[in-house]
């Protein structure tokens, strides 16, 4: 579990010029496709799922 800021930082670290942005990843919970928990104005998300879904994994 992470949020989607340190999920963002990790996938940098594999790839510099990634096109993923916060607001991707946000939109991808919000539509229901990532799970994720509200922790105050935070989104925790699942970051296997995220990779899953963007194929890195």
């Amino acid at each position: 579990m992470r949020s989607i800021n340190d999920a963002l930082k990790m996938i940098k670290e594999d790839d510099p010029n990634t096109a993923v942005t916060y607001y991707l990843i946000k939109n991808l919970c919000d539509k229901g496709i990532i799970k994720y928990i509200c922790s105050g104005k935070k989104y925790i998300i699942n970051y296997d799922e995220l990779c899953q879904y963007l194929n890195l994994a």
